[in-house]
């Protein structure tokens, strides 16, 4: 109707017709396109994914959900858990229960729960020390991305924490050493 689709089954409404696109990845499970943004749905019309993102894509085998947000990669489950927030700059597929994940030019894995390797976290500190005496712009940025994809990991909180305090973000900083210490 009027360029929308739903879906119906046995003449009743399963899907309202409100979307520009469905396409059946799996039984029972569409990616639906609304005004340009994707997301997933199922047959009982519940919404998996908000349809937020660039693009979605389903990796079957791993019965995971892969989007694009504004400018980065984030990790569903099937059932609609956010497994990674959509800040890494690109996930691949999964093989043997693992796929490979890059952010900031540091690679890691993550698993189909969304744990991510623990060598990850320390590459990113590495990382983060070597910017640190640059000074580098985006160095806050850094940090907030890999605390929320890693938010128990101590280390990262205390590198953030000792960037912070000698700054005009001192309270945040102490605030993140506090985080620190709790977690260790």
């Amino acid at each position: 109707e009027g360029g929308k689709v739903g879906l119906k089954s046995n003449n009743r409404k399963v899907l309202p017709i409100e979307y520009d696109e469905l396409n059946q990845i799996e039984d029972g499970i569409f990616i639906a396109c609304k005004g340009n943004h994707w997301g997933a749905v199922d047959i009982y019309g519940r919404t998996i994914i908000p349809c937020d993102y660039k693009w979605v894509f389903y990796d079957a085998p791993a019965r995971t959900f892969g989007v694009n947000g504004k400018a980065a990669m984030g990790l569903y489950n099937q059932q609609g858990k956010m497994l990674l927030p959509d800040r890494l700059d690109y996930i691949g597929t999964f093989v043997d229960g693992k796929a490979p994940i890059w952010g900031n030019s540091v690679m890691g894995f993550v698993d189909k729960q969304g744990i991510i390797s623990d060598g990850f976290a320390e590459d990113i500190i590495k990382r983060i020390d070597q910017d640190i005496p640059k000074e580098t712009k985006g160095l806050w940025e850094l940090y907030c991305l890999y605390t929320d994809l890693m938010p128990g990991h101590a280390g990262l909180h205390h590198k953030l924490g000792k960037a912070l305090t000698g700054t005009s973000l001192h309270d945040k900083g102490l605030e993140h050493l506090k985080i620190a210490s709790e977690l260790d």
